[in-house]
């Protein structure tokens, strides 16, 4: 589907307000000058502001060209792979939320990464390199950088 920029302005707009106001009532931390409602805050600004930006983008399309729909069908829509690949992403985000408390992040995370690569058309090197850098990358930012918990498994029991 193709939206028109007036629809994804306020979709995007609204998804920034709901993320604010969610991450508002995450509660604080001692210590801390910021809690763990800052950086979702400022993400869900950044929604907003983009969503402004779209609407307004959205308003002028519709004053020089007032015959566009709001939606429209995208061509890829009939395409079986394209859909197969889109599928796949919402497998693997529901895999590794199903998955990851009881496996752990970094295991969870290079089978989700392993298979969406393979899935998208990666190459089985460029996918095993990926999958296996990018987690511990991002395992090592999120736990010693940020200090954030991530769910631990049978990965993080031998390496931590």
């Amino acid at each position: 589907m193709k939206f028109s920029d007036l629809v994804l302005g306020l979709i995007v707009g609204a998804i920034g307000v709901a993320v604010m106001v969610t991450a508002a009532g995450f509660p604080q931390m001692a210590g801390m000058a910021y809690g763990p409602e800052f950086f979702p805050i400022l993400l869900g600004a950044g929604f907003c502001l983009c969503g402004l930006s779209l609407l307004v983008s959205g308003l002028k399309q519709r004053r020089t060209a007032p015959g566009i729909p709001l939606v429209r069908m995208a061509a890829w829509m009939s395409d079986g792979a394209a859909l197969r690949r889109v599928a796949m992403v919402f497998a693997t985000v529901i895999f590794f939320i199903l998955v990851s408390d009881h496996a752990g992040f970094l295991l969870t995370s290079m089978i989700a990464m392993l298979a969406l690569l393979l899935a998208l058309g990666a190459t089985w090197l460029q996918t095993s390199l990926v999958a296996i850098a990018f987690p511990l990358l991002v395992h090592f930012l999120f736990s010693n950088a940020l200090r954030v918990p991530l769910p631990r498994g049978v990965i993080e029991t031998w390496l931590f």
